[in-house]
């Protein structure tokens, strides 16, 4: 494996680590948020989070813009433009989030009084996002993402203990919990400000931001696309089902996500070399490797941990949360789903490295669409969740194989090159569905826990027994071992380190 490949192997590991780590804190977080705060205040907790949310937006698209033209520029050697980009964007991000803190506070004098502090705060961790997202985009940038990771996962400690913390001993402690928050960004900024050593020259180039914003918008309309496409299931369930429903589903799209989150954590790496590749050489062609190889690497890697997921998760759910017993009959609809959602996520970066942001545009429309009408017929149909995981599943892969089919189109000169390489990808999910059905049609899932768990082991090795020829043929040429043998050495002496 050549230097490169490891180094963006490292960084994708360490990378993973960090959000998944930052992900099993924020669960800790959400468990006892309600626990410290009554419902008013969890409501008002919540619509604080959406305002930062729609906050995060407030660069307009020039930190996409940034994070895509550096890499690119500095592989065509024009590091004088990388200088002016830097510097600009930091200056014109500064002003446009001092105009949204602006805009927050003022809307804090118009709202019901039981909002206004609450507002306020929020303002002050609106102003700091501003600053978390510039920095994070520039060392994405600049492939520091040992930095990066440092900063994810002491965000996710930091957030939780100054929320919780706060929230605890505040006498209002829904006040405690929003400046537990803004404490923790402001925090990790300061962390990205003083390790990051980056030094600005006060100059904002019209030139320079409108090329960022033009770059960039489109790839922040298709992030706005995503969360409405992601979303969609939830807020037909939220207006017309039950929130114990809601309950039951979003614990099977919470095992999805958390699968999901490997393949973004690596695309995030490939993402700047990408850019790098693609600028040097301007051949779509020359950036096939750096899909390839990977997607089906983690194609077979998504398979084992959906598989694992559905045949486990019952399991655990029946021994140690059986409140969320109706949740185990949406786990075998929804977990596969994640196998598409996932597979989608290396090609977008690929995508929109190529400027083809329209396309996976015009994917997400054809998605969000899709779902709506599929939801609104199962739930007239009165089919309630399942029918929603159902078309859920449609959704998702029409988008994942929208994003994959698109991709493949561009990187391969050759059409049967292109066909061969979606049946290994798809050929890996058909196993996997084979398997797991195989596995729970003929071993039961058995009564007690001792036999529960004997026959959860069983499963698990008949799914394996039917997948590994599929895993085999997929990346026969040795991508997934090679990969595995760079990962297990980094992944146990990133383990040692901690421990000493």
């Amino acid at each position: 494996m050549s230097a490169g490949r490891k180094k963006v192997l490292r960084d994708g590991v360490q990378y993973s680590a960090a959000t998944i780590f930052g992900q099993g804190v924020g669960l800790i977080r959400s468990v006892l948020i309600p626990v410290l705060l009554n419902p008013a205040q969890l409501g008002t907790w919540n619509l604080m989070n959406v305002v930062i949310g729609y906050a995060g937006n407030a660069h307009l698209g020039t930190l996409h813009g940034m994070n895509k033209l550096i890499p690119m520029l500095r592989g065509q050697g024009e590091l004088a433009d990388v200088e002016k980009i830097k510097d600009s964007i930091f200056w014109f991000n500064a002003l446009l989030t001092s105009i949204a803190f602006v805009c927050v506070w003022c809307a804090s004098y118009y709202i019901s009084p039981e909002y206004r502090t609450a507002l306020r705060i929020t303002a002050v961790t609106v102003f700091l996002l501003g600053f978390f997202y510039y920095y994070y985009s520039i060392l994405r940038s600049d492939n520091r993402f040992k930095l990066i990771s440092a900063g994810v996962g002491g965000l996710s400690v930091l957030s939780t203990v100054f929320i919780l913390g706060f929230a605890y001993f505040f006498p209002d402690r829904l006040v405690g919990a929003l400046v537990g928050l803004a404490v923790a960004y402001g925090l990790v900024v300061l962390l990205w400000f003083l390790a990051g050593r980056y030094h600005y020259a006060f100059q904002v180039n019209g030139v320079v931001v409108r090329r960022c914003f033009i770059v960039g918008a489109p790839v922040m309309i298709l992030g706005v696309f995503e969360t409405v496409f992601i979303s969609i299931d939830r807020w037909m369930i939220a207006s017309f089902l039950s929130a114990e429903m809601l309950g039951y589903y979003a614990l099977g799209i919470m095992a999805n996500n958390l699968i999901s989150l490997v393949p973004g954590s690596i695309a995030s790496v490939l993402y700047p070399k990408m850019l790098e590749r693609f600028g040097a050489s301007g051949s779509e062609v020359a950036l096939r490797g750096l899909m390839t190889g990977p997607s089906r690497a983690m194609a077979a890697l998504i398979s084992l941990l959906v598989g694992g997921a559905v045949l486990v998760l019952p399991f655990l759910i029946k021994v140690f949360v059986p409140k969320y017993l109706p949740s185990v009959s949406l786990f075998g609809i929804l977990i596969p789903a994640a196998f598409f959602y996932a597979s989608s996520v290396i090609p977008g970066n690929l995508l929109v490295a190529l400027n083809r942001q329209k396309i996976l545009i015009k994917i997400q429309i054809v998605s969000i669409l899709l779902a709506l009408i599929l939801d609104a017929v199962v739930i007239k149909m009165g089919w309630g969740v399942v029918g929603i995981a159902w078309s859920t599943v449609v959704a998702y892969a029409v988008f994942g194989g929208g994003y994959m089919c698109s991709a493949t189109y561009f990187v391969f000169d050759r059409r049967p090159d292109m066909l061969m390489f979606l049946i290994e990808i798809y050929g890996l999910f058909v196993a996997m569905v084979l398997g797991l059905v195989l596995a729970m049609m003929l071993i039961p899932a058995g009564e007690t826990i001792g036999v529960a768990l004997l026959f959860t082991v069983l499963r698990l090795m008949l799914f394996l027994a039917v997948l590994f020829p599929a895993l085999w043929w997929s990346n026969r040429n040795g991508d997934l071992f090679a990969i595995a043998r760079e990962i297990f050495p980094i992944i146990f002496n990133r383990l040692r380190g901690s421990s000493s």
